[in-house]
């Protein structure tokens, strides 16, 4: 019995480029290779999504995708990397969908439940002050993780950077917060 060998063919050789690859098709007119950037990042946007507006993960995953379709269409877009462009819409897409659905109902709920006399202590609170003086990337990656908590490896995606800069930027800007926190507190103080 003989063993016959398939060679690969040239699309299943060329089924898995690499993201900027499939960008720089798209920019000279392959639209197959969007198809092919959807079915590798549309179930990590899913879940994304899922996190951030549970009831309306389809619809931000599809404006996010149709967002980031249309950018590369008009020149801007990601040229590199995908996901983190991708992410970052989703991020967008699910903040503006909460707040045209629901931040009504929610802010209806804060109120049975929460003393509006304390939620006016915190948002002059000292950490909140200290928060503000903070450079924009360490509020970003303080927000992000410990905020949203969102796990470093994606964290990392949107931002950019490898998980282990992730990690240490978040570190940083943990240690920044607390040396911002006493310097506030203390003029809260005097």
């Amino acid at each position: 019995m003989a063993i016959v060998m398939e060679q690969p063919t040239p699309l299943a050789a060329s089924a898995s480029p690499p993201d900027r690859d499939l960008l720089a098709r798209m920019r000279t007119g392959e639209p197959e290779a969007f198809g092919t950037l959807y079915r590798r990042h549309e179930p990590d946007a899913r879940r994304y999504a899922r996190r951030l507006a549970p009831r309306h993960a389809d619809d931000v995953v599809a404006d996010a995708f149709a967002s980031t379709l249309s950018a590369i269409h008009g020149g801007r877009g990601p040229s590199g990397d995908f996901r983190p462009y991708l992410f970052t819409a989703i991020r967008r897409h699910a903040m503006r969908t909460w707040n045209r659905t629901e931040a009504d109902g929610c802010e209806r709920e804060v109120a049975d439940h929460v003393d509006v006399d304390r939620g006016l202590e915190l948002a002059e609170s000292p950490v909140l002050d200290a928060f503000a003086t903070l450079p924009e990337r360490w509020r970003r990656v303080l927000f992000l993780v410990d905020v949203e908590g969102i796990p470093v490896q994606e964290a990392a995606a949107t931002l950019g950077l490898s998980p282990n800069a992730t990690s240490a930027l978040a570190y940083r800007a943990r240690a920044g917060l607390r040396a911002a926190f006493l310097r506030t507190a203390g003029a809260h103080a005097s």
